[in-house]
């Protein structure tokens, strides 16, 4: 890297860029949003951690679930659009889920493109073997947080999760 690829801390480009940022950085809803960003990405770290000591994956667990609401079946695409996750993501996810013995995975009669998924009696199983560690991750995840606080924050927390998911929808599963 030549020096004039390195950024100029004394240059006057530098230094209004950096203004610019911290004094954004300090609006409250700027402030909020990476904060929510950040306890995202604890949350995601701490669950995942939790999860995979268990040998299980956060998707997988979510799919499993999922399933439990749908004992007809529902199709790999709605698992993909309800999880959030990408259809390639849930195609591996339920491979992986029907080796194991917790899904079964059918072909539509109508159209042999769409498949659907269904929970076994083995996957049930897995579920209420590690559904009481969830809860206590669950637990333990928001135990700094007081029961009043739990009450304020669910509300707001599906009020930002639902607006979110009307701005990404079809995006998410587009890649």
């Amino acid at each position: 890297m030549n020096e004039t690829e390195i950024a100029d801390h004394d240059s006057i480009l530098y230094q209004e860029t950096f203004r610019y940022v911290e004094n954004t950085r300090r609006l409250p809803r700027i402030r909020s949003f990476f904060w929510l960003l950040r306890c995202a990405d604890a949350l995601n770290k701490y669950a995942g951690m939790e999860v995979g000591s268990k040998g299980d994956s956060r998707t997988g667990l979510a799919v499993l679930q999922i399933l439990l609401k749908y004992p007809d079946g529902i199709s790999q695409q709605n698992i993909a659009k309800q999880t959030l996750r990408t259809k390639q993501l849930i195609v591996m996810t339920i491979d992986k889920l029907e080796k194991k013995g917790y899904v079964l995975r059918s072909s539509n009669n109508v159209d042999r493109r769409v498949n659907y998924i269904r929970i076994t009696r083995k996957g049930i199983d897995h579920l209420n073997k590690v559904f009481p560690h969830t809860v206590k991750m669950c637990d333990e995840a928001l135990s700094s947080l007081s029961d009043v606080e739990i009450e304020q924050l669910l509300p707001l927390a599906i009020k930002i999760t639902k607006s979110l998911w009307k701005r990404t929808e079809g995006r998410v599963n587009q890649k």
